[in-house]
């Protein structure tokens, strides 16, 4: 113990506090996952809905086309939603297990103007 015993047992204490916090955090990122699923079964039910209002057989141009567009809405809304959360995994998530912030300022590449 080079720094002391009770600094040891205050450090091994927070370690685990943020080892379950991280616990607690990856179980209600995968909570989400679930969550996107419900959400999905809420909009196809209002798609479907929306259709039966129109014919409760489903079986009119207006019908198919509620539903047709409907399907085409969800999926790219779908798609947006799984977009923004894969790069939200990436840079948050997973990046911020690697940054430590003590290296230098960037400064992007660029040529210099050289007047004629």
């Amino acid at each position: 113990f080079p720094h002391g015993v009770l600094e040891y047992v205050v450090e091994t204490l927070i370690e685990i506090l943020e080892m379950f916090s991280s616990f607690l955090g990856n179980t209600i990122s995968f909570i989400r996952a679930g969550a996107f699923a419900l959400s999905h079964a809420g909009l196809s039910i209002a798609v479907y809905t929306l259709a039966r209002i129109i014919n409760p057989d489903i079986t009119t141009m207006a019908a198919l086309t509620v539903i047709i567009l409907g399907n085409i809405f969800i999926i790219l809304l779908e798609g947006l939603i799984c977009g923004i959360q894969s790069m939200r995994l990436e840079y948050y998530e997973f990046f911020g297990k690697f940054f430590k912030g003590d290296g230098y300022a960037f400064s992007p590449f660029s040529l210099k103007k050289v007047g004629l």
